[in-house]
Protein backbone atom coordinates (compact mmCIF):
# COMPACT_ATOMS: atom_id res chain seq x y z
CA UNK A 1 0.00 0.00 0.00
CA UNK A 2 1.44 3.21 -0.79
CA UNK A 3 2.84 5.56 2.06
CA UNK A 4 1.28 8.89 1.22
CA UNK A 5 -1.72 6.94 0.62
CA UNK A 6 -1.94 5.47 4.27
CA UNK A 7 -1.06 8.74 5.76
CA UNK A 8 -3.85 10.17 3.97
CA UNK A 9 -5.91 7.59 5.27
CA UNK A 10 -5.16 7.91 8.78
CA UNK A 11 -5.49 11.61 8.74
CA UNK A 12 -9.07 11.18 7.41
CA UNK A 13 -9.63 9.22 9.67
CA UNK A 14 -9.14 11.81 12.68
CA UNK A 15 -11.34 14.76 11.08
CA UNK A 16 -14.32 12.58 10.34
CA UNK A 17 -14.29 11.14 13.71
CA UNK A 18 -16.84 14.28 14.60
CA UNK A 19 -19.21 13.63 12.05
CA UNK A 20 -19.08 9.66 12.85
CA UNK A 21 -19.91 10.56 16.34
CA UNK A 22 -22.94 12.36 15.44
CA UNK A 23 -24.76 9.51 13.98
CA UNK A 24 -23.28 6.50 15.40
CA UNK A 25 -23.11 5.84 19.01
CA UNK A 26 -19.53 4.92 20.60
CA UNK A 27 -20.37 1.04 20.89
CA UNK A 28 -21.45 0.92 17.37
CA UNK A 29 -18.32 2.55 16.02
CA UNK A 30 -16.06 0.15 18.12
CA UNK A 31 -18.11 -3.20 17.01
CA UNK A 32 -17.36 -1.95 13.71
CA UNK A 33 -13.14 -1.80 14.56
CA UNK A 34 -13.68 -4.95 16.14
CA UNK A 35 -15.71 -6.82 12.85
CA UNK A 36 -13.17 -5.66 10.95
CA UNK A 37 -10.63 -6.69 13.44
CA UNK A 38 -12.09 -10.42 13.83
CA UNK A 39 -12.59 -10.75 9.89
CA UNK A 40 -9.11 -9.57 8.55
CA UNK A 41 -7.58 -12.27 6.12
CA UNK A 42 -3.84 -10.80 7.01
CA UNK A 43 -1.45 -9.27 9.17
CA UNK A 44 -1.51 -6.47 7.40
CA UNK A 45 -5.39 -5.71 7.84
CA UNK A 46 -5.55 -6.77 11.52
CA UNK A 47 -3.22 -4.44 12.67
CA UNK A 48 -4.59 -1.56 10.48
CA UNK A 49 -8.05 -2.19 12.13
CA UNK A 50 -6.34 -1.78 15.46
CA UNK A 51 -4.40 1.79 14.54
CA UNK A 52 -7.57 2.94 13.46
CA UNK A 53 -9.59 2.17 16.14
CA UNK A 54 -6.95 3.85 18.31
CA UNK A 55 -7.02 6.74 16.22
CA UNK A 56 -11.01 6.80 17.37
CA UNK A 57 -10.07 6.61 20.50
CA UNK A 58 -7.41 9.32 20.76
CA UNK A 59 -10.15 11.62 20.45
CA UNK A 60 -12.14 10.36 23.21
CA UNK A 61 -10.21 8.21 25.96
CA UNK A 62 -6.50 8.20 26.04
CA UNK A 63 -6.51 5.30 27.98
CA UNK A 64 -8.40 3.16 25.59
CA UNK A 65 -6.20 4.49 22.37
CA UNK A 66 -3.22 3.62 24.49
CA UNK A 67 -4.19 0.07 25.29
CA UNK A 68 -5.51 -0.43 21.70
CA UNK A 69 -2.18 0.82 20.07
CA UNK A 70 -0.33 -1.68 22.12
CA UNK A 71 -2.31 -4.76 20.91
CA UNK A 72 -1.10 -3.66 17.49
CA UNK A 73 2.90 -3.44 18.92
CA UNK A 74 2.00 -6.98 20.01
CA UNK A 75 0.61 -7.85 16.67
CA UNK A 76 3.35 -6.21 14.90
CA UNK A 77 6.16 -8.46 16.87
CA UNK A 78 4.01 -11.62 16.07
CA UNK A 79 3.50 -11.12 12.45
CA UNK A 80 6.19 -11.99 10.07
CA UNK A 81 5.38 -9.75 7.50
CA UNK A 82 7.23 -6.19 7.14
CA UNK A 83 5.04 -3.72 8.09
CA UNK A 84 7.32 -0.53 8.75
CA UNK A 85 4.60 1.84 7.55
CA UNK A 86 2.28 0.20 10.79
CA UNK A 87 5.32 0.59 13.01
CA UNK A 88 6.43 4.18 11.97
CA UNK A 89 2.51 5.11 12.52
CA UNK A 90 1.87 3.43 15.78
CA UNK A 91 5.18 4.30 17.60
CA UNK A 92 3.82 8.05 16.15
CA UNK A 93 0.79 7.84 17.71
CA UNK A 94 1.99 5.93 21.04
CA UNK A 95 4.02 9.77 20.92
CA UNK A 96 0.92 11.97 20.80
CA UNK A 97 -0.25 9.98 23.53
CA UNK A 98 2.63 10.36 26.04
CA UNK A 99 3.44 13.92 25.05
CA UNK A 100 -0.20 14.95 26.17
CA UNK A 101 0.15 13.04 29.06
CA UNK A 102 2.92 15.04 30.26
CA UNK A 103 5.75 12.41 29.98
CA UNK A 104 8.06 13.33 27.64
CA UNK A 105 10.87 11.31 28.26
CA UNK A 106 8.11 8.33 26.31
CA UNK A 107 6.61 11.06 23.98
CA UNK A 108 10.52 11.03 22.74
CA UNK A 109 11.49 7.62 22.84
CA UNK A 110 7.88 6.76 20.39
CA UNK A 111 8.80 9.58 18.12
CA UNK A 112 12.43 8.87 17.67
CA UNK A 113 11.34 5.10 16.96
CA UNK A 114 8.86 6.32 14.12
CA UNK A 115 11.33 8.44 12.93
CA UNK A 116 13.48 6.41 12.23
CA UNK A 117 11.10 3.81 10.22
CA UNK A 118 9.51 6.66 8.32
CA UNK A 119 13.29 7.56 7.74
CA UNK A 120 13.64 3.69 5.59
CA UNK A 121 10.81 4.04 4.02
CA UNK A 122 12.29 7.95 2.81
CA UNK A 123 8.85 9.52 3.80
CA UNK A 124 10.44 12.74 3.97
CA UNK A 125 6.88 14.52 4.80
CA UNK A 126 6.28 12.13 7.94
CA UNK A 127 9.94 12.97 9.43
CA UNK A 128 9.12 16.42 8.86
CA UNK A 129 5.93 15.58 11.35
CA UNK A 130 7.95 13.55 14.12
CA UNK A 131 10.80 16.56 13.92
CA UNK A 132 8.23 18.71 14.67
CA UNK A 133 6.44 16.82 17.53
CA UNK A 134 10.62 16.35 18.89
CA UNK A 135 10.07 20.48 18.11
CA UNK A 136 7.29 20.72 20.49
CA UNK A 137 8.86 18.72 23.19
CA UNK A 138 12.04 20.92 23.42
CA UNK A 139 9.81 23.82 23.33
CA UNK A 140 7.88 22.62 26.83
CA UNK A 141 11.13 22.04 28.57
CA UNK A 142 12.13 25.13 27.43
CA UNK A 143 15.03 23.75 25.53
CA UNK A 144 14.64 26.87 22.98
CA UNK A 145 17.43 26.57 20.73
CA UNK A 146 16.91 22.94 20.19
CA UNK A 147 13.10 24.06 19.14
CA UNK A 148 14.03 25.91 16.60
CA UNK A 149 16.90 24.30 14.50
CA UNK A 150 14.11 20.99 14.53
CA UNK A 151 11.12 23.40 12.93
CA UNK A 152 13.87 25.14 10.55
CA UNK A 153 14.20 21.93 9.23
CA UNK A 154 11.19 20.86 8.92
CA UNK A 155 10.21 24.17 6.93
CA UNK A 156 13.14 23.11 4.71
CA UNK A 157 12.08 19.74 4.14
CA UNK A 158 8.26 21.10 3.97
CA UNK A 159 8.95 23.46 1.18
CA UNK A 160 10.90 21.18 -1.07
CA UNK A 161 8.07 19.10 -0.82
CA UNK A 162 5.36 22.03 -2.05
CA UNK A 163 3.65 20.92 0.88
CA UNK A 164 2.77 24.86 2.03
CA UNK A 165 0.10 24.22 4.52
CA UNK A 166 2.74 21.95 6.58
CA UNK A 167 4.96 24.90 6.19
CA UNK A 168 2.78 27.30 7.67
CA UNK A 169 1.89 24.65 10.70
CA UNK A 170 5.99 24.82 11.18
CA UNK A 171 6.38 28.38 11.20
CA UNK A 172 3.59 28.74 13.50
CA UNK A 173 4.68 27.13 15.72
CA UNK A 174 8.32 28.43 15.15
CA UNK A 175 6.85 31.56 16.23
CA UNK A 176 5.30 30.42 19.70
CA UNK A 177 8.83 29.44 20.66
CA UNK A 178 10.68 32.70 19.46
CA UNK A 179 7.61 34.52 21.65
CA UNK A 180 8.81 32.51 24.61
CA UNK A 181 12.35 33.10 23.90
CA UNK A 182 11.48 36.84 24.13
CA UNK A 183 12.16 37.04 20.51
CA UNK A 184 8.94 39.29 19.56
CA UNK A 185 10.08 40.80 16.04
CA UNK A 186 10.91 37.17 14.87
CA UNK A 187 7.73 35.63 16.12
CA UNK A 188 5.75 38.63 14.42
CA UNK A 189 7.49 37.55 11.14
CA UNK A 190 7.01 33.73 11.56
CA UNK A 191 3.01 34.38 12.42
CA UNK A 192 2.85 36.35 9.05
CA UNK A 193 4.41 34.00 7.46
CA UNK A 194 2.17 31.17 7.78
CA UNK A 195 -0.90 33.13 8.11
CA UNK A 196 0.15 34.01 4.18
CA UNK A 197 0.71 30.59 3.66
CA UNK A 198 -2.29 29.53 5.39
CA UNK A 199 -4.63 32.07 2.91
CA UNK A 200 -2.45 30.77 -0.20
CA UNK A 201 -4.09 27.34 0.17
CA UNK A 202 -6.94 28.43 1.69
CA UNK A 203 -6.63 26.28 5.14
CA UNK A 204 -9.19 28.16 7.10
CA UNK A 205 -8.68 25.52 9.71
CA UNK A 206 -5.78 26.70 10.87
CA UNK A 207 -5.82 30.42 10.55
CA UNK A 208 -7.85 30.38 14.04
CA UNK A 209 -4.43 28.77 14.92
CA UNK A 210 -2.14 31.73 14.13
CA UNK A 211 -4.79 33.73 15.28
CA UNK A 212 -4.23 32.58 18.80
CA UNK A 213 -0.73 33.00 18.71
CA UNK A 214 -0.78 36.56 17.49
CA UNK A 215 -3.51 37.29 19.85
CA UNK A 216 -0.64 36.07 22.82
CA UNK A 217 2.00 38.37 20.87
CA UNK A 218 -0.14 41.33 20.86
CA UNK A 219 -0.66 40.57 25.09
CA UNK A 220 3.57 40.97 25.69
CA UNK A 221 2.92 44.27 22.60
CA UNK A 222 0.24 45.74 25.51
CA UNK A 223 -2.01 45.71 22.32
CA UNK A 224 -4.87 44.22 25.34
CA UNK A 225 -7.72 44.57 23.22
CA UNK A 226 -6.52 43.35 20.49
CA UNK A 227 -5.59 40.56 21.86
CA UNK A 228 -9.05 39.88 23.66
CA UNK A 229 -10.55 40.13 20.63
CA UNK A 230 -8.52 37.45 18.91
CA UNK A 231 -9.06 34.88 22.17
CA UNK A 232 -12.55 35.72 22.34
CA UNK A 233 -13.48 34.84 18.60
CA UNK A 234 -11.14 31.79 18.76
CA UNK A 235 -12.59 30.12 21.27
CA UNK A 236 -16.04 30.37 20.28
CA UNK A 237 -14.89 28.48 17.23
CA UNK A 238 -12.57 25.92 18.82
CA UNK A 239 -15.74 25.31 21.38
CA UNK A 240 -17.95 24.99 18.48
CA UNK A 241 -15.71 22.04 16.98
CA UNK A 242 -14.57 20.85 20.35
CA UNK A 243 -11.01 21.26 19.61
CA UNK A 244 -10.20 20.57 23.34
CA UNK A 245 -6.70 21.22 23.23
CA UNK A 246 -6.64 24.76 21.18
CA UNK A 247 -9.68 25.33 23.72
CA UNK A 248 -7.62 24.98 27.09
CA UNK A 249 -4.85 27.47 25.50
CA UNK A 250 -7.35 30.00 24.58
CA UNK A 251 -9.00 30.02 28.01
CA UNK A 252 -5.52 30.16 29.22
CA UNK A 253 -3.81 33.49 27.29
CA UNK A 254 -7.06 35.05 27.72
CA UNK A 255 -7.24 34.54 31.62
CA UNK A 256 -3.61 36.53 31.89
CA UNK A 257 -4.78 39.23 29.41
CA UNK A 258 -7.79 39.96 31.46
CA UNK A 259 -5.50 40.08 34.93
CA UNK A 260 -3.20 42.12 33.67
CA UNK A 261 -6.07 44.54 33.01
CA UNK A 262 -7.58 43.96 36.60
CA UNK A 263 -10.49 41.99 35.48
CA UNK A 264 -10.30 39.15 38.06
CA UNK A 265 -13.57 38.22 37.77
CA UNK A 266 -13.01 37.54 33.92
CA UNK A 267 -9.38 35.79 34.17
CA UNK A 268 -10.46 33.58 37.11
CA UNK A 269 -13.39 32.21 35.14
CA UNK A 270 -11.03 31.57 31.96
CA UNK A 271 -8.77 29.73 33.82
CA UNK A 272 -11.39 27.80 35.82
CA UNK A 273 -12.20 26.77 31.97
CA UNK A 274 -8.73 25.55 31.21
CA UNK A 275 -8.39 23.79 34.23
CA UNK A 276 -11.75 21.65 33.37
CA UNK A 277 -10.73 20.94 30.30
CA UNK A 278 -7.38 19.44 31.18
CA UNK A 279 -8.83 17.56 33.70
CA UNK A 280 -10.62 15.82 31.15
CA UNK A 281 -7.78 15.29 29.38
CA UNK A 282 -5.48 14.43 31.88
CA UNK A 283 -2.63 17.08 30.56
CA UNK A 284 -0.30 16.95 33.62
CA UNK A 285 1.55 19.95 31.97
CA UNK A 286 -1.00 22.16 31.26
CA UNK A 287 -3.10 21.47 34.09
CA UNK A 288 0.26 22.18 36.06
CA UNK A 289 0.80 25.52 34.12
CA UNK A 290 -3.02 26.38 34.82
CA UNK A 291 -2.82 25.65 38.52
CA UNK A 292 -0.01 28.22 39.02
CA UNK A 293 -1.75 30.78 37.01
CA UNK A 294 -4.72 30.17 39.70
CA UNK A 295 -2.67 30.56 42.32
CA UNK A 296 -1.17 33.73 41.16
CA UNK A 297 -4.65 35.31 40.59
CA UNK A 298 -5.78 34.04 44.28
CA UNK A 299 -2.71 35.83 45.07
CA UNK A 300 -3.51 38.49 43.33
CA UNK A 301 -7.28 39.07 45.09
CA UNK A 302 -5.31 38.94 48.77
CA UNK A 303 -6.92 34.96 49.28
CA UNK A 304 -3.10 33.69 50.45
CA UNK A 305 -4.50 30.13 51.87
CA UNK A 306 -6.24 29.83 48.83
CA UNK A 307 -3.30 30.85 46.33
CA UNK A 308 -1.22 28.36 49.04
CA UNK A 309 -3.45 25.34 48.18
CA UNK A 310 -3.39 26.04 44.27
CA UNK A 311 0.19 26.28 44.26
CA UNK A 312 0.88 22.75 45.81
CA UNK A 313 -1.43 21.39 43.41
CA UNK A 314 0.79 23.03 40.73
CA UNK A 315 3.82 21.95 41.95
CA UNK A 316 2.74 18.72 42.28
CA UNK A 317 2.08 18.22 38.60
CA UNK A 318 5.47 20.51 37.76
CA UNK A 319 7.42 17.99 39.38
CA UNK A 320 6.46 14.92 37.31
CA UNK A 321 6.66 16.93 33.87
CA UNK A 322 9.44 19.57 34.13
CA UNK A 323 12.87 18.71 36.02
CA UNK A 324 16.53 18.08 35.29
CA UNK A 325 16.25 14.41 35.46
CA UNK A 326 13.78 14.48 32.03
CA UNK A 327 15.71 16.99 30.19
CA UNK A 328 18.68 14.39 30.50
CA UNK A 329 16.50 11.75 29.32
CA UNK A 330 15.51 13.13 26.41
CA UNK A 331 19.36 14.22 25.84
CA UNK A 332 19.92 10.45 26.14
CA UNK A 333 17.42 9.06 24.34
CA UNK A 334 18.43 11.34 21.30
CA UNK A 335 21.89 10.67 21.71
CA UNK A 336 20.93 6.57 21.67
CA UNK A 337 18.86 7.35 18.62
CA UNK A 338 21.63 9.27 16.49
CA UNK A 339 23.76 5.88 17.57
CA UNK A 340 20.98 2.97 16.57
CA UNK A 341 20.51 4.46 13.32
CA UNK A 342 24.22 3.40 12.64
CA UNK A 343 23.03 -0.18 12.67
CA UNK A 344 20.55 -2.33 11.98
CA UNK A 345 19.15 -3.34 15.65
CA UNK A 346 16.21 -5.71 14.82
CA UNK A 347 18.99 -8.06 12.91
CA UNK A 348 21.25 -7.72 16.36
CA UNK A 349 17.74 -9.02 18.78
CA UNK A 350 18.42 -12.66 16.90
CA UNK A 351 22.14 -12.87 16.95
CA UNK A 352 24.07 -14.50 19.98
CA UNK A 353 26.91 -12.28 22.17
CA UNK A 354 29.35 -14.72 21.18
CA UNK A 355 28.65 -14.46 17.29
CA UNK A 356 28.20 -10.68 17.59
CA UNK A 357 31.95 -10.14 19.01
CA UNK A 358 33.39 -12.44 16.27
CA UNK A 359 31.67 -10.48 14.00
CA UNK A 360 33.41 -7.24 15.27
CA UNK A 361 36.68 -9.12 15.51
CA UNK A 362 36.05 -10.49 12.13
CA UNK A 363 34.90 -6.72 10.38
CA UNK A 364 38.10 -5.51 12.88
CA UNK A 365 40.15 -7.15 10.62
CA UNK A 366 39.05 -7.09 7.82
CA UNK A 367 39.48 -3.32 8.38
CA UNK A 368 43.25 -4.05 9.20
CA UNK A 369 43.41 -5.56 5.74
CA UNK A 370 41.90 -2.87 4.14
CA UNK A 371 44.17 -0.40 6.02
CA UNK A 372 47.28 -2.11 4.92
CA UNK A 373 46.27 -3.11 1.22
CA UNK A 374 45.29 1.33 1.02
CA UNK A 375 48.73 2.22 2.63
CA UNK A 376 50.49 0.12 0.34
CA UNK A 377 48.92 1.27 -2.67
CA UNK A 378 49.53 4.67 -1.07
CA UNK A 379 53.36 4.33 -1.11
CA UNK A 380 53.54 2.46 -4.60
CA UNK A 381 51.18 5.78 -5.90
CA UNK A 382 53.67 8.01 -3.99
CA UNK A 383 56.67 5.97 -5.59
CA UNK A 384 55.42 6.15 -8.66
CA UNK A 385 54.34 9.91 -8.70
CA UNK A 386 57.46 10.64 -7.17
CA UNK A 387 59.37 8.74 -10.45
CA UNK A 388 57.13 10.27 -12.83
CA UNK A 389 57.59 13.65 -11.32
CA UNK A 390 61.45 13.34 -11.96
CA UNK A 391 60.69 12.22 -15.21
CA UNK A 392 59.32 15.24 -16.40
CA UNK A 393 61.05 17.69 -14.66
CA UNK A 394 64.09 16.12 -15.92
CA UNK A 395 63.05 16.26 -19.55
CA UNK A 396 61.29 19.89 -19.00
CA UNK A 397 64.61 20.83 -17.42
CA UNK A 398 67.01 19.42 -20.92
CA UNK A 399 64.39 20.95 -23.02
CA UNK A 400 65.28 24.46 -21.44
CA UNK A 401 68.54 23.79 -21.49
CA UNK A 402 68.15 22.95 -25.01
CA UNK A 403 66.00 26.36 -25.82
CA UNK A 404 69.04 28.15 -24.13
CA UNK A 405 71.65 26.77 -25.73
CA UNK A 406 69.99 27.38 -29.54
CA UNK A 407 69.50 30.67 -28.23
CA UNK A 408 73.18 31.48 -26.91
CA UNK A 409 74.23 30.07 -30.11
CA UNK A 410 72.27 32.35 -32.42
CA UNK A 411 73.13 35.43 -30.04
CA UNK A 412 76.67 34.62 -30.60
CA UNK A 413 76.27 34.21 -34.26
CA UNK A 414 74.61 37.51 -34.72
CA UNK A 415 77.48 39.09 -32.59
CA UNK A 416 80.12 36.97 -34.62
CA UNK A 417 78.28 38.16 -37.50
CA UNK A 418 78.92 41.69 -36.40
CA UNK A 419 82.47 41.09 -36.24
CA UNK A 420 82.49 39.41 -39.62
CA UNK A 421 81.02 42.56 -41.05
CA UNK A 422 82.99 45.14 -39.42
CA UNK A 423 86.56 43.07 -40.34
CA UNK A 424 85.21 42.69 -43.84
CA UNK A 425 84.47 46.45 -44.16
CA UNK A 426 87.88 47.41 -42.51
CA UNK A 427 89.89 45.24 -45.41
CA UNK A 428 87.79 47.02 -47.96
CA UNK A 429 88.59 50.38 -46.52
CA UNK A 430 92.22 49.32 -45.88
CA UNK A 431 92.51 48.50 -49.54
CA UNK A 432 91.23 51.29 -50.78
CA UNK A 433 93.56 53.81 -48.39
CA UNK A 434 96.50 52.23 -48.34
CA UNK A 435 98.56 55.32 -49.62
CA UNK A 436 96.57 57.91 -47.10
CA UNK A 437 98.05 58.50 -43.49
CA UNK A 438 97.48 55.87 -41.11
CA UNK A 439 96.79 58.35 -37.99
CA UNK A 440 93.73 59.25 -40.39
CA UNK A 441 92.96 55.63 -41.67
CA UNK A 442 92.03 54.93 -38.28
CA UNK A 443 89.50 57.63 -37.47
CA UNK A 444 87.91 57.36 -40.86
CA UNK A 445 88.01 53.55 -40.10
CA UNK A 446 86.60 53.96 -36.48
CA UNK A 447 83.77 56.09 -37.66
CA UNK A 448 82.69 54.90 -40.61
CA UNK A 449 82.12 51.41 -38.80
CA UNK A 450 80.44 52.98 -36.37
CA UNK A 451 78.14 54.36 -38.33
CA UNK A 452 77.21 51.95 -40.40
CA UNK A 453 77.43 48.94 -37.52
CA UNK A 454 76.43 50.86 -34.07
CA UNK A 455 72.55 51.97 -35.66
CA UNK A 456 69.64 51.51 -33.18
CA UNK A 457 68.34 48.46 -35.37
CA UNK A 458 71.85 46.75 -34.89
CA UNK A 459 71.85 47.30 -31.03
CA UNK A 460 67.87 46.62 -30.29
CA UNK A 461 68.42 43.45 -32.48
CA UNK A 462 70.83 42.35 -30.36
CA UNK A 463 69.95 43.43 -27.31
CA UNK A 464 66.54 41.56 -27.68
CA UNK A 465 68.43 38.32 -28.69
CA UNK A 466 70.60 38.66 -25.77
CA UNK A 467 67.41 39.47 -23.35
CA UNK A 468 66.12 36.08 -24.92
CA UNK A 469 68.54 34.22 -23.84
CA UNK A 470 69.40 35.90 -20.66
CA UNK A 471 65.93 37.62 -19.49
CA UNK A 472 66.76 38.74 -15.78
CA UNK A 473 70.75 39.74 -16.78
CA UNK A 474 69.66 43.70 -16.76
CA UNK A 475 66.84 42.82 -14.05
CA UNK A 476 69.02 41.83 -11.64
CA UNK A 477 71.68 44.53 -12.25
CA UNK A 478 68.85 47.16 -12.05
CA UNK A 479 67.82 45.35 -8.25
CA UNK A 480 70.69 45.67 -7.28
CA UNK A 481 70.81 49.06 -7.29
CA UNK A 482 73.37 49.94 -9.95
CA UNK A 483 72.14 51.72 -12.81
CA UNK A 484 74.09 51.54 -15.91
CA UNK A 485 73.95 53.77 -19.09
CA UNK A 486 73.31 52.55 -22.54
CA UNK A 487 76.92 52.32 -23.79
CA UNK A 488 77.77 50.17 -20.02
CA UNK A 489 75.24 47.99 -20.77
CA UNK A 490 76.31 46.80 -24.32
CA UNK A 491 80.14 47.06 -22.93
CA UNK A 492 78.67 44.55 -20.40
CA UNK A 493 76.57 42.83 -22.64
CA UNK A 494 79.35 42.36 -25.01
CA UNK A 495 81.33 40.60 -21.85
CA UNK A 496 79.12 38.55 -20.60
CA UNK A 497 79.31 36.88 -24.41
CA UNK A 498 82.67 36.41 -23.88
CA UNK A 499 84.41 38.58 -26.49
CA UNK A 500 87.68 39.66 -25.94
CA UNK A 501 88.77 43.62 -26.06
CA UNK A 502 89.32 44.11 -29.48
CA UNK A 503 86.50 42.43 -30.42
CA UNK A 504 84.55 44.31 -27.60
CA UNK A 505 86.53 47.51 -29.47
CA UNK A 506 85.30 46.38 -32.68
CA UNK A 507 81.90 45.82 -31.95
CA UNK A 508 81.24 49.31 -30.13
CA UNK A 509 83.33 51.11 -33.05
CA UNK A 510 85.60 52.40 -30.53
CA UNK A 511 89.55 52.52 -29.78
CA UNK A 512 91.05 49.54 -28.09
CA UNK A 513 91.91 52.21 -25.28
CA UNK A 514 88.77 53.51 -25.11
CA UNK A 515 87.10 50.09 -23.78
CA UNK A 516 89.94 49.84 -21.40
CA UNK A 517 88.84 53.21 -19.89
CA UNK A 518 85.36 52.14 -20.50
CA UNK A 519 85.67 49.07 -17.93
CA UNK A 520 87.97 51.12 -15.47
CA UNK A 521 85.10 53.82 -15.01
CA UNK A 522 82.37 50.91 -14.55
CA UNK A 523 84.62 49.31 -12.03
CA UNK A 524 85.31 52.12 -10.28
CA UNK A 525 81.00 53.12 -10.45
CA UNK A 526 80.32 49.76 -8.92
CA UNK A 527 83.13 48.53 -6.51
CA UNK A 528 84.42 45.61 -8.11
CA UNK A 529 87.59 44.84 -6.85
CA UNK A 530 90.37 43.92 -9.13
CA UNK A 531 91.11 40.52 -8.82
CA UNK A 532 87.14 40.00 -9.64
CA UNK A 533 85.46 40.11 -13.65
CA UNK A 534 82.97 42.74 -13.70
CA UNK A 535 80.32 40.42 -15.01
CA UNK A 536 81.26 37.57 -11.96
CA UNK A 537 80.87 40.92 -9.29
CA UNK A 538 77.34 42.02 -10.85
CA UNK A 539 75.83 38.49 -10.95
CA UNK A 540 77.79 38.02 -7.43
CA UNK A 541 75.36 37.90 -4.28
CA UNK A 542 77.78 41.07 -3.24
CA UNK A 543 76.15 43.32 -6.22
CA UNK A 544 72.71 42.23 -4.65
CA UNK A 545 73.18 43.01 -1.18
Amino acid sequence: MNTKFIFIFYTFSLLIQPCFSQTMSRDSIVDKFEKDISNAVNDSARIQSYISLGNYFLTTSFYEAEKTYNLAIEELKNSKEILSIHKANVFGQLGVIYKRKGDYAKAMEYYLKSKQYYEELEDSSNVANLMHNIAMIYRSQKEYKKAIKNFKNVIEIKRKLGDKVGEGIAYNMLGVVYRKNKQLDSAEISYNRAKTLFIQEKSERNLPRVDSNLAALYHYQKNYKKSIELHLVNIEYYSKINKLTSLFSSHYNISKTYSVIQQYNKANFHIDEAIQIAKKLNLKDKLSRAYLRKSVFQSDLGYFKTALEYYKKHKKYSDSVYNVSVVKKLQELELKYKFNKQKQADSLRFVAEKNQLELIKEKEESKKQVYFLLFIVAVLLSILGSILLRIYFKKKNELIIERFEKKEIALKQYTQSLLTKIEEQELELVQKNQERDENSLNKKLHNSIANKILTKEDWYNFKEKFNQVYPLFFKKIKDSGVQLTNSEERLVSLEKLGLDNNQIAKVLGISLDSVFVNRYRLRKKINAPKEVSIIDFLESKKAYN
